[in-house]
C-alpha cells in the first residue's frame, strides 16, 4: 500500500490491517499504518535473533520437525489403501458381472453392492485426507529446506534482503498487546515459514533494537508450519 501525504508530493510504502482496509477503520480501532523501512529494519533484527541469539533453540527446532516429519509412513498407508481400493473395484465388478449373467439374484446383488459401494466410498475419502496430509508434509519439508539453508549458510544481516524476507518469512502481523494486555500498535510479530515467530518493537530504532538483542527470544506457533 502506498500513502500520499496530504499537501507533499511525497509518497511512502506502509504497511496496513488488511481488516482495517477491506472492512472499516472501526473494525481494528487501535490499528495504524507502519512504514516499510520500519517492517524492514525489525525484519533484520528478527532475523539476526535467530541466527545468533537463539541459534541453538532453531536448530534443536528444526531436528525436531525433521524427526517427526521422518516418524510418519503417509506413503505406505497409502500404497495400503490404494491397494484395497483397487481389491474393492475388482470385486464391484466381478458382482456386476455375476448379476448380468442371472447368477446372483436381484436382492443378494443389490445387498453386496450396497455394502461394497460404501466401503469404496470410506476407503476413497481416507485416500483423499491422506494425499492432503502428504501433500502438507512435502509442503513443510520444502520450507525447512529453504529455512536450512538460509540459517546454516546466514551470517547476521547488516542490511534488509529481500530474497531472505520472501524465503523464509509467511506474514507479518502489525499489532499486538503487550505484558499488561494493553494494545500495542507498534508490535511486529514475524512469522516464519517454520512457525518459529518473533516479536520485535517496530517503534524502536535498528539502533536501539541491535542493543537489546539479548533480551529476545523467538518462539514457536503451535498450529502447522505455514
Amino acid at each position: 500500500m502506498t500513502l500520499l501525504y496530504s499537501g507533499t508530493d511525497k509518497q511512502k510504502d506502509v504497511w496496513f490491517c488488511v481488516t482495517a482496509i477491506r472492512k472499516s477503520k472501526e473494525s481494528c480501532p487501535e490499528c495504524k499504518a507502519v512504514e516499510e523501512i520500519i517492517i524492514e529494519n525489525a525484519f533484520v533484527k528478527a532475523f539476526n535473533i535467530l541466527c545468533t541469539d537463539n541459534k541453538t533453540v532453531v536448530e534443536e527446532f528444526l531436528k525436531n520437525v525433521e524427526e517427526g516429519l521422518q516418524a510418519k509412513d503417509n506413503k505406505k498407508q497409502i500404497n495400503k489403501l490404494n491397494t484395497e481400493i483397487n481389491s474393492t473395484e475388482i470385486k464391484i465388478s466381478k458382482l456386476i458381472d455375476l448379476h448380468l449373467e442371472d447368477k446372483v439374484d436381484k436382492i443378494t446383488y443389490e445387498e453386496k453392492y450396497g455394502q461394497l459401494s460404501k466401503t469404496l466410498k470410506e476407503l476413497k475419502a481416507e485416500r483423499v485426507e491422506l494425499d492432503t496430509v502428504q501433500d502438507e508434509e512435502k509442503t513443510i519439508k520444502d520450507r525447512l529446506t529453504d529455512f536450512k539453508k538460509i540459517f546454516e549458510d546466514a551470517k547476521p544481516l547488516e542490511e534488509f534482503d529481500g530474497d531472505v524476507f520472501k524465503t523464509v518469512v509467511e506474514e507479518v502481523v502489525i499489532g499486538g498487546y503487550n505484558e499488561d494486555g494493553i494494545p500495542d500498535p507498534n508490535m511486529l510479530t514475524f512469522i516464519f515459514k517454520t512457525g518459529l515467530n518473533t516479536k520485535i518493537d517496530g517503534h524502536k530504532p535498528l539502533s536501539k533494537m541491535k542493543k537489546n538483542t539479548a533480551s529476545q527470544k523467538c518462539t514457536y506457533q503451535e498450529d502447522k508450519p505455514r
